[in-house]
């Protein structure tokens, strides 16, 4: 497992399954259940960074059960993560904010401050995208009164873009001042991921812009070609109109990860772990 973490950080998502492919057998193998559960995880996570979906969420739902069956709670709630993330990817809005929140009530009760402040930037952000900008915020400041000691550099970071969208849908911030926010944080900005974003932010507030919109296509371009990221891909073809190739496959993973249409029962799944948190 640690083998295929390190991999996957490097953007080596091939070789990276293939370590956590051979966990997971080795898991089985010595029937180490909390290992494979996390070997399940693990490979999930790089299905959802090259947009397949419906195999992630299998996967999570997958790792989930075994979490839940040995009274894995961390596994288990970071699946509950990842479970909101691929319901907001497939467009089930009802779901994946229900997700959200379970996700931070099961952090709440582990006592996981930084994961907890991550979670409530992204709930924020997707009450933001559904046009719900006053709920947005106040999911928002609690996020914010948490950051300073609580939150990593990326979760500060994202919390700082959506402030800066928050304020201009809100009115409590126009249009040159969100630039020069944006524009202050692109000074700042050290990770190629970042600086894309911030470039992709500045095109969005002016579709005039288009030294930001070349900026940010050709960055997403390099990070798409490094890293194969679905995400990457759809803003690049958002920003240029041209789609870009599909990445290189990946080994297969059916050993561990079950067929989409063969996982069903999520409510019930979800109850059942939550009883781990009372």
């Amino acid at each position: 497992i640690t083998l295929g973490n390190i991999r996957a950080a490097e953007g080596w998502f091939g070789e990276a399954a293939y370590w956590y492919l051979y966990a997971g057998a080795l898991a089985r193998d010595i029937d180490d259940r909390r290992a494979l559960s996390l070997s399940i995880a693990y490979i999930t996570s790089i299905l959802a960074k090259r947009g397949d979906d419906e195999r992630a969420m299998a996967g999570y739902e997958r790792s989930l059960r075994v979490a839940w069956e040995i009274g894995d709670r961390w596994t288990a709630c970071m699946n509950v993560a990842g479970l909101a993330a691929i319901h907001e990817h497939l467009g089930r809005a009802k779901d994946a904010e229900m997700l959200y929140r379970r996700a931070i009530e099961f952090g709440l009760h582990l006592g996981l401050p930084g994961f907890v402040t991550n979670m409530l930037v992204n709930l924020a952000r997707f009450l933001l995208e559904q046009g719900r900008a006053d709920e947005a915020q106040r999911i928002y400041h609690d996020a914010m009164s948490q950051i300073p000691s609580l939150a990593g550099e990326e979760t500060l970071f994202q919390a700082q873009v959506l402030g800066i969208r928050l304020g201009l849908v809100l009115g409590e911030m126009t249009g040159p001042q969100a630039e020069t926010g944006l524009r202050n944080l692109l000074i700042q900005a050290a990770v190629p991921s970042r600086q894309a974003r911030l470039h992709y932010e500045l095109w969005r507030l002016a579709p005039e812009d288009e030294i930001s919109r070349a900026e940010a296509e050709s960055r997403y371009r390099t990070i798409y070609t490094e890293r194969g990221e679905a995400e990457s891909r759809k803003i690049y073809q958002e920003l240029s109109g041209d789609l870009l190739p599909d990445p290189p496959p990946l080994p297969d993973v059916s050993e561990l990860i079950p067929d989409p249409h063969e996982m069903r029962g999520l409510t019930a799944l979800l109850d059942g772990v939550e009883a781990l948190f009372k």
